[in-house]
């Protein structure tokens, strides 16, 4: 979701505003709170936590790419999904495992 809101432009609405504030540095600070998450789970499992992020990083360039042509950038409603698609893409990640 973060890399969304960071990367696809924000159309005009909440979202946008919320958007707004989003930078490198922001993202990368989400990233090193993050980073202990990512840890544990490169720990239990290296291959589970590599197809998650490969899973992840496939996902967003196709939704991107899926955002900028239907609808031109990202609103609230497009980075709540992008949320959910982590929920989901995540685990999946781990299920072999």
């Amino acid at each position: 979701m973060l890399a969304v809101i960071w990367r696809v432009p924000a159309l005009p609405g909440l979202g946008g505003s919320v958007a707004g504030a989003m930078d490198g540095r922001r993202f990368a600070l989400a990233l090193l709170v993050a980073l202990p998450v990512l840890g544990a789970g490169a720990w239990l499992s290296p291959a589970g936590m590599g197809l998650a992020l490969l899973g992840a990083g496939a996902f967003f360039l196709w939704y991107r790419a899926l955002l900028l042509r239907r609808l031109g950038g990202a609103n609230g409603d497009a980075m709540g999904a992008a949320a959910c698609a982590g929920l989901v893409l995540v685990p999946l990640g781990f299920a072999p495992w």
